[in-house]
């Protein structure tokens, strides 16, 4: 007894409680958004459905997100952001009325209804060791019927509730057996009995053989993922070729092979190679079009790759991008709140037509659908900061710095929006904060000496925050990394701040060595060893520079200076042997 919990008042349960509660935790503001796709939808069942014949046998099966997505409300689009197609209604009934139609739903409520009343028909002839059982397993099935009023279309629950439905029959026909319904197979003419054996053993092959062949294309399908995450595109384009000559009508292997073919274009070291990818890919962008489920989703995709192959191709062709303009904007007319396209317009607009009258309309209108959308965010602050509405600027920026409270750039940002308004305490908040989190970014440290000289207080510049162990640290963090010219900014900065630092002059080296440059390497290690003659770590770098140049006896010379001052240092010694070895190898 002691291993149970002890009985705690949990509160009374309440439906109504928990179906609005529904989306709460992904921060929903607007309403629930089951009620949102269903309120949405009336307006394509009135379109599409009332006013036709499909109202009998419905849109046809996974259907419902091509057809919605034109009806989709900006409500709607705002909980997901303007990245999610809702694919089913949320509810059991609507998922059959608008594929199947009344029919459908007719056929559906007859099973259910059915099922409950030959429950009750049939209880009394269930023998007492069952009834309990049996009570439990229509719970669960009326449970599920409950549940289908805002879910239940995962496959694992639909394969329960139709397991369950199937026991209840059981039930009453293991009790009531005179009522079962046999058939009995030897008392058909032979004939008939060969025909059925043969025809039920040719489905039963064919069913095999092209169960085999999915599995085969789906196999390639994988390995040629797997190949375009790697970046090995020439694998993955071959791979997927395969696949789509067995499943030619699948959408996803389209989508992969075209998104490899520009990788192929991106990477392919001449012209007419990119072209001939160029080529397949525009091939595929047809079969894709002819299965396209999620129509915004397709031509985002085909829009992307023709603006990315006019970067690629080496001969710039600016119809590529209206072809791509062309395609973007089609994805927009299937959904006119879908994100993705509008981002890429946004990108198109702002580097490649370098029209900004556009790219803020679209910025505007992402910005309706997201407001705390990074790239159309930072674009119309940039642009009211341009223009001199500091006020409009600074409250993007406050939106974004919410989402994202550790961005430096958006502290600088709203520092020098503060700073235009002349709100020097906000803007100094704002740039110490960022200099707490990275001592080493420079525009908020010249952005603060500004409005430390601008309000008199200049003898304040000092303290903002140097410190050699910061710099060092992130120093030897970016070299870890190897991010070796980032290291060789960092190490720079630190020995214009402090030029007698020999730490960083070695530090400087070895970097500098790592990318290739070995004379500039060679300057500093010198530098380090002018200025500390005992340092033994700069001696071994120097050798190391000069062996890279081929200067034996300028390393020999190094290594016995060094030994000088550090006699005892077991890299040095170590050193020395290595070049007695290299020059008996010479001779």
């Amino acid at each position: 007894q002691e291993l149970y919990l002890k009985k705690q008042d949990v509160g009374v349960f309440s439906i109504k409680e928990r179906f609005e509660s529904i989306g709460a935790s992904l921060g929903v503001t607007q309403t629930n958004p089951r009620v949102l796709t269903w309120r949405d939808s009336i307006g394509l069942f009135r379109d599409k459905i009332l006013s036709s014949s499909r109202i009998i046998y419905g849109l046809g099966p996974e259907t419902f997100s091509f057809n919605f997505t034109p009806y989709k409300s900006l409500d709607l689009a705002r909980y997901d952001k303007g990245k999610g197609y809702p694919d089913r209604q949320h509810n059991e009934f609507l998922d059959v009325l608008f594929p199947q139609g009344f029919l459908g739903l007719i056929t559906f409520v007859f099973l259910l209804l059915s099922v409950f009343f030959y429950s009750l028909k049939n209880y009394k002839y269930l023998g007492s060791e069952n009834k309990i059982l049996f009570i439990g397993t229509l719970t669960g099935w009326i449970s599920f019927c409950i549940q289908s009023l805002v879910l239940f279309g995962l496959s694992a629950t639909y394969l329960y509730f139709w397991s369950l439905m199937s026991l209840i029959f059981v039930f009453f026909k293991l009790e009531h057996s005179e009522n079962t319904w046999k058939v009995n197979f030897t008392k058909l003419i032979s004939e008939f009995r060969f025909f059925l054996l043969i025809f039920v053993t040719f489905v039963s092959f064919f069913s095999i053989w092209f169960s085999l062949r999915f599995f085969k294309a789906e196999i390639y399908y994988r390995y040629g993922l797997d190949y375009l995450t790697t970046g090995e595109v020439g694998k993955a384009v071959s791979i997927l070729e395969e696949a789509i000559k067995l499943r030619p009508q699948e959408t996803a292997f389209h989508e992969a092979i075209i998104k490899s073919y520009l990788g192929v274009i991106g990477g392919a070291p001449d012209e007419n190679t990119k072209l001939w990818a160029f080529d397949r890919g525009i091939a595929h962008t047809n079969g894709l079009l002819k299965n396209a489920y999620y129509r915004s989703l397709t031509y985002n995709l085909i829009g992307a790759f023709y603006a990315q192959s006019y970067h690629y191709l080496d001969q710039k062709d600016k119809e590529l991008l209206f072809k791509a303009e062309e395609y973007f904007k089609k994805a927009l007319s299937f959904d006119k709140y879908s994100v993705p396209p509008l981002e890429n317009l946004l990108r198109m607009y702002i580097a490649d037509l370098k029209d900004d009258k556009k790219a803020v309309e679209i910025a505007k209108r992402i910005l309706e659908i997201d407001s705390y959308h990074m790239e159309a965010g930072n674009y119309m602050a940039q642009v009211y900061f341009k223009e001199g509405e500091y006020e409009k600027a600074g409250r993007i920026y406050k939106a974004l710095l919410e989402k994202n409270p550790k961005k430096l750039d958006l502290m600088y940002n709203l520092g020098l929006v503060f700073y235009k308004l002349k709100n020097y305490d906000e803007a100094e908040k704002l740039l110490l904060k960022a200099l707490e989190i990275d001592p080493l970014y420079e525009n908020a440290m010249r952005l603060l000496k500004r409005i430390y000289m601008e309000t008199g207080r200049g003898d304040k510049i000092p303290e903002i925050g140097f410190d050699d162990k910061i710099y060092i640290q992130k120093g030897l963090e970016a070299y870890n990394n190897k991010d070796y010219q980032k290291a060789v900014e960092i190490f720079k900065k630190l020995l214009e701040l402090n030029p007698k630092l020999v730490e960083a002059m070695n530090n400087l080296g070895a970097s500098y060595y790592m990318i290739g440059k070995y004379d500039d390497a060679i300057y500093w290690f010198e530098k380090a060893i002018a200025h500390k003659k005992d340092y033994a770590q700069a001696y071994g770098n120097l050798v190391y520079a000069y062996l890279k140049k081929g200067y034996i006896r300028e390393a020999e010379r190094v290594i016995q200076e060094g030994l000088k001052y550090n006699p005892e240092d077991k890299t040095l010694r170590e050193l020395k042997e290595k070049i007695k070895e290299i020059k008996k190898e010479m001779r």
